[in-house]
């Protein structure tokens, strides 16, 4: 839908709370959520992932099939993630 149609409210577009188009209009073919805040969403070859307990270079290798073989039989799955840090900071 064009920014400059009749039918596209932005009376709620910044408002706290109200629900927000994640997807830039396209609709979500497949939804998996294992926990709140860790879910993908699949919509047609691309996906959008959020893992909070995740860090973002180790949620960049988890795929779609990985979370729905979660959600049949779970198992541990280990990522690899090096970072920099100081220890007495």
């Amino acid at each position: 839908m064009p920014q400059d149609s009749g039918y596209q409210d932005k009376t709620n577009e910044k408002v706290a709370g109200k629900v927000k188009d994640e997807t830039q209009r396209q609709p979500i073919v497949e939804f998996v959520g294992l926990r709140p805040k860790i879910y993908i969403c699949k919509m047609g070859l691309k996906e959008k992932h959020t893992g909070r307990q995740i860090t973002r270079a180790a949620a960049k290798e988890l795929r779609h099939n990985q979370f729905t073989s979660q959600l049949t039989k779970p198992m541990e799955i280990y990522v690899v993630n090096l970072r920099i840090g100081a220890k007495l900071h």
